[in-house]
């Protein structure tokens, strides 16, 4: 494919992070994995953090940490990713859906004050809901309604509000650090307590976990020296996605948008499409430029169901698309075009004028 969708951004420092990291005496968990929860926790201003090899450790404790009782359940955005639905079923967990705001994509106030007044046989404990492709749902009005809030900030580290980094109304943040993701270690995630009560029931529960599930030095030192160069990556994203924003505007599709004064995060060019997403996706790929389904690997996309569910889903996890209406429509509709860092002039050219003709 002449432009493909994603380009894990990695450079010269980063190279060289790993690369001294290799030829020191500890590849596993060690000083530079502290070092780079440190890191986030300088970044995020949050009390305490872990970060593992993989999300589905790192739910578990995140899980155990909220200290849920009987009769205590979670409301999820279904645009999160499935991992999320799947680690709550296996724990035995109860859970239930919220919309999204159709314009963004993210769980709006609106959504939250509906989905908090359904009669249901466990008590709200707290909100899992995401930063989806970038944009940042209105936290403070969220973080009033619920016990709780954790915000999966994986598609929007770094997004800004009143000169400040957007995550400080969350309890708990989730940072998935796969090549895809806005910061990567090449595999892994991690989770920051605000508090120092939050940090420390982080600390409880994971003192029974073996040390090799936490992540190790090698994708630390790539962490660390990404953390540092995220500013000018944000940047860039930013002027990129200004130029395609732009031409799509002058299509017959749309755009999501940000609700409110943040700044969110150029994770991709996620575009509404008006007309059949499947012809799009086809014109895109005739002229060279990858595209996918933007939800892909998203709670909807694999447990999605109208009214007749299939007899191949899980029974235990079924999103029906009437509980969330917006949720289905942009799962349905939405497609995400390139648009990252290293886009280079020529291809932000091809893309914008590959962005204006789309049928």
């Amino acid at each position: 494919m002449k432009i493909p969708l994603f380009r894990p951004a990695i450079n010269r420092r980063d190279m060289q992070a790993v690369l001294e990291t290799m030829v020191d005496d500890t590849l596993g968990p060690g000083q530079l994995s502290e070092q780079f929860i440190l890191a986030l926790l300088d970044f995020f201003d949050f009390e305490g953090g872990l970060a593992f090899r993989e999300i589905r450790r790192l739910l578990d404790v995140l899980f155990q940490a909220l200290g849920l009782e009987e009769g205590q359940g979670i409301l999820l955005s279904p645009l999160l990713p499935r991992v999320y639905a799947e680690t709550a079923r296996q724990r035995g967990i109860p859970f239930d859906w919220v919309d999204v705001d159709a314009r963004s994509g993210t769980v709006g106030a609106n959504e939250l004050e509906t989905a908090l007044a359904v009669s249901r046989d466990f008590s709200v404990a707290a909100l899992f809901c995401d930063t989806a492709l970038g944009f940042v749902p209105q936290l403070e009005v969220l973080a009033e309604q619920v016990p709780a809030l954790v915000l999966d900030i994986s598609k929007g580290c770094g997004a800004r509000y009143d000169n400040a980094i957007v995550g400080a109304q969350a309890d708990f943040l989730v940072l998935m650090l796969e090549e895809e993701d806005i910061l990567t270690t090449g595999g892994g995630a991690a989770v920051l307590g605000r508090t120092r009560k939050q940090a420390s029931g982080l600390s409880r529960a994971s003192d029974a976990v073996s040390r090799e599930v936490f992540l190790p030095d090698l994708n630390a030192a790539l962490g660390i020296a990404q953390l540092k160069e995220l500013p000018q990556r944000l940047h860039r994203r930013r002027e990129v996605a200004e130029i395609l924003q732009r031409s799509v505007m002058q299509s017959r599709h749309r755009l999501l948008v940000q609700p409110g004064e943040v700044q969110s995060v150029a994770y991709g060019l996620p575009v509404v499409v008006e007309t059949g997403r499947s012809e799009v996706a086809a014109f895109a790929k005739k002229k060279g430029v990858e595209t996918r389904p933007a939800f892909e690997g998203s709670i909807i996309d694999a447990y999605g169901a109208g009214k007749e569910i299939e007899e191949s889903q899980d029974a235990g996890i079924v999103c029906s698309f009437q509980a969330v209406p917006n949720a289905a429509s942009l799962w349905r509709q939405t497609l995400l075009f390139p648009l990252y860092p290293s886009l280079s002039g020529k291809h932000v050219q091809e893309l914008s004028r590959l962005l204006v003709s789309l049928p």
